[in-house]
């Protein structure tokens, strides 16, 4: 009796989750649908609505994927993904000079390279070789060391050392 009691209790406890699954599972099977067909109808379109320059405005999503630019990549040098080694050791002599009048100090301009210009016309980036060997990514306006970037174009960059206008071409 015990048994029997058991097992009918178990099979019906058994029905009742099957049916709860299936009551959770149609409304889902039905959104999902719902969601299939309004997306397939002719004429419809995804809007997002956003502030441009101060104003509200709805602007479809399709409208927005043809605004946005891409951002091209110029390759230029070595690839920035591959691990930088030294290959030689390089020694600098040095020594004294005396020097009988005092010079006016002239800024140096230290040896940058174009590694690589990422181009997006609202926030151009480029990829600069340092004289330390490293690699740093700089955008208009930022000072690095004794240098200014002014300008970042499609296929160079203009920096400002000191007074000095300096432009460095690929």
């Amino acid at each position: 009796m015990g048994k029997g009691a058991g097992g009918r209790g178990l099979v019906k406890m058994r029905k009742t989750i099957i049916i709860l699954l299936v009551l959770i599972a149609i409304p889902l099977y039905s959104y999902n649908v719902y969601v299939l067909i309004k997306g397939s109808l002719k004429g419809t379109q995804e809007t997002s609505t956003m502030q441009i320059n101060g104003k509200k405005a709805t602007v479809s999503i399709e409208n927005l994927r043809n605004i946005v630019e891409p951002v091209i990549f110029v390759k230029k040098g070595r690839s920035p993904f591959v691990e930088f080694t030294v290959t030689e050791k390089t020694t600098v002599e040095t020594r004294q000079v005396q020097i009988k009048k005092p010079v006016k100090a002239v800024a140096e301009m230290p040896k940058i390279t174009i590694n690589g210009i990422m181009w997006n016309p609202q926030n151009p980036l480029a990829m600069l070789g340092l004289p330390d060997g490293s690699s740093t990514v700089v955008k208009a306006g930022q000072k690095i060391g004794e240098f200014t970037v002014k300008k970042i174009e499609k296929t160079r960059v203009v920096v400002m050392v000191g007074k000095r206008e300096v432009v460095l071409t690929r």
